[in-house]
């Protein structure tokens, strides 16, 4: 956790901004490359984006750590029920708009209860 949020390791930055920021309205506050104490002890930069709701609240910090190439990539193929899987939740102000919108911009939804919203 950052002091200012919540930071997610992600794998491209533009990528997710197109999420969090183009879909999702969240506006970006800072923008950072890291390389020095922990990422030097580790010896591996990491490119940090800060997002922020427009209506307030606490800040995402997107960290996109720039692998070297012996690096193992994060599985794509991760369940709920691995060690590693990641759930993060948002509020969102019109949840019918946000599930009509989404899927038309490649998000896909794992729960059914979304699904059964879409054919309604």
């Amino acid at each position: 956790m950052s002091t200012t949020g919540y930071a997610y390791a992600i794998s491209n930055t533009e990528q997710s901004l197109h999420f969090y920021r183009d879909l999702l309205g969240m506006q970006v506050d800072s923008r950072s490359l890291n390389w020095r104490a922990t990422q030097a002890r580790l010896d591996i930069p990491v490119r940090i984006t800060g997002l922020r709701p427009v209506q307030g609240g606490l800040e995402i910090e997107l960290l996109d750590y720039i692998v070297p190439f012996k690096a193992r990539p994060i599985p794509s193929d991760w369940k709920s029920c691995d060690i590693a899987h990641i759930q993060i939740e948002l509020v969102v102000n019109n949840i019918e708009q946000a599930v009509e919108i989404l899927p038309q911009n490649g998000v896909q939804f794992v729960s059914s209860e979304y699904e059964n919203m879409l054919a309604n």
